[in-house]
């Protein structure tokens, strides 16, 4: 961690002591609906001055009317020279994110004092503030700890992290609308714990809703964002019997159709998969017939799974998280002028489909009853 936090303090022609120094580890932002108040809450880390020392952190809480002066207030609040250029995380409170996002991302951006590195979150049903919290994942640096918990996820979104200006940009229209992953807090006997959640998704620059893990793993193949997933077959068994598989490749795309009558959007997607388990069901997988069986109940959980995130969004959210307005606006711009002014009533009316081919591979079966 010295190593990571160090990398961004070296040359000299700026000299800054050690003892001077605070690093700003990660942020929390809430707004405060009740009182229109900000809450800033920061992880600060003081660096050590000999080896015998360890490094020391705490938090530091800041409030105020607009979220630049607040931000101001937290760094006043803080001595030495301030270091946000190694900040791990932000998060952003469930209310904030309804409320003030757009405003909060520009501000950030504004700054020009955040790196790439940060991975920006939504605290899922809670305050930012109740995140920092629970107890360190890496035994010293909060912050650290659940940025790397992120990065080992079996869902990693990396490519949705939102510090740039296209996904600010993305928030202001309805062509496509971005989504961030979620952080929740659960208690494991006394202690309460960091958990990854799924994704929130947007409409019009506010929270509109989550997904959970599950369903975030079926956006994140239609939307050709991972290589990675489960797929759990329980179509035609129950909660006690069912066969799972591991995501090996995925490749997926979607199209829309513009007729006279309305638009159709099909999503095209081919998944290869490593068998994991098989629980009280019966395949013979020494069998061509029953290979292309569990390859064909493959599809159809894909197939389910995928129509069900996207008519969860689009049909009871009104959000567009897979880009069909964009596509619509990129094939007949025409089209789109004529249907974004009702462009949440056009989208609940799309027809969409899934063409999906699934592909066995390596096989791998453990076969157990309880």
């Amino acid at each position: 961690m010295n190593t990571i936090l160090l990398t961004s303090l070296t040359g000299c022609w700026d000299y800054v002591s050690l003892k001077d120094i605070t690093i700003v580890a990660g942020l929390g932002i809430d707004w405060i609906e009740e009182k229109d108040e900000f809450i800033l809450t920061a992880e600060i880390v003081s660096m050590p001055m000999d080896k015998n020392e360890t490094m020391k952190t705490r938090m530091v809480e800041a409030k105020g009317d607009t979220f630049l002066n607040t931000f101001q207030t937290m760094i006043a609040k803080v001595s030495g020279e301030v270091y946000l250029n190694q900040c791990q995380i932000i998060i952003i409170g469930e209310e904030a994110a309804k409320h003030r996002l757009q405003h909060i991302i520009e501000t950030v951006l504004r700054t020009q004092r955040f790196e790439e590195i940060v991975e920006i979150l939504v605290a899922k049903e809670l305050k930012a503030s109740d995140v920092f919290q629970v107890k360190s994942l890496d035994g010293i640096i909060l912050s650290l700890g659940i940025k790397e918990l992120f990065e080992s996820s079996s869902q990693p979104l990396s490519s949705l992290r939102i510090i740039n200006f296209q996904t600010s940009n993305m928030l202001k229209t309805n062509t496509k609308s971005p989504v961030l992953r979620t952080i929740s807090v659960v208690k494991q006997g006394k202690e309460k714990l960091a958990q990854a959640s799924g994704v929130a998704f947007f409409k019009e620059g506010k929270l509109a809703g989550y997904l959970d893990a599950e369903e975030t793993n079926y956006f994140l193949l239609a939307a050709n964002l991972t290589s990675q997933g489960t797929l759990k077959n329980t179509v035609k068994l129950n909660a006690a019997k069912y066969a799972t598989a591991r995501v090996a490749k995925n490749k997926a795309s979607t199209r829309v159709k513009i007729k006279d009558d309305g638009i159709d959007a099909v999503i095209k997607i081919h998944t290869t998969v490593t068998a994991n388990e098989l629980k009280d069901v019966n395949y013979n997988l020494d069998t061509i017939h029953d290979i292309n069986k569990l390859e064909t109940d493959f599809k159809q959980d894909l197939i389910n799974g995928i129509l069900h995130v996207v008519n969860k969004v689009k049909n009871e959210h009104g959000s567009d998280i897979l880009g069909f307005g964009k596509l619509i606006e990129n094939q007949d711009p025409r089209k789109w002028k004529s249907v974004k002014e009702d462009w949440e009533d056009v989208l609940k009316d799309i027809d969409v489909t899934v063409d999906a081919r699934v592909t066995l591979h390596d096989t791998f079966w453990l076969h157990y009853k309880k």
